[in-house]
């Protein structure tokens, strides 16, 4: 099971909590998973709480699976204060 996938593009997104990860079992099983989802071609991306919360490594993140979308991320002042707000409150919760 994964935080978060989109299948067709192949991508999933791991939120490695400190909560979660606090024990060597956990990150071992994490990192098993995460390694074989790479060896079948996945782009795998795990995000902590500190990366999500950083603007330049979350856009670059963000940018990352947009370009498997065939996309370009928005060059748009807007869009990333939308996103930080976003970012901000789900993280204050």
């Amino acid at each position: 099971m994964v935080d978060l996938c989109w299948e067709e593009q192949r991508i999933v997104l791991e939120y490695d909590s400190y909560l979660w990860h606090s024990s060597a079992r956990a990150v071992d099983s994490d990192s098993t998973r995460n390694e074989g989802l790479r060896d079948q071609g996945w782009m795998v991306r795990s995000i902590t709480a500190g990366m999500l919360a950083n603007d330049a490594m979350r856009r670059h993140l963000v940018s990352q699976v947009m370009q498997r979308f065939g996309r370009a991320l928005p060059n748009d002042e807007r869009f990333d204060r939308l996103q930080h707000d976003l970012v901000q409150t789900l993280l204050r919760n």
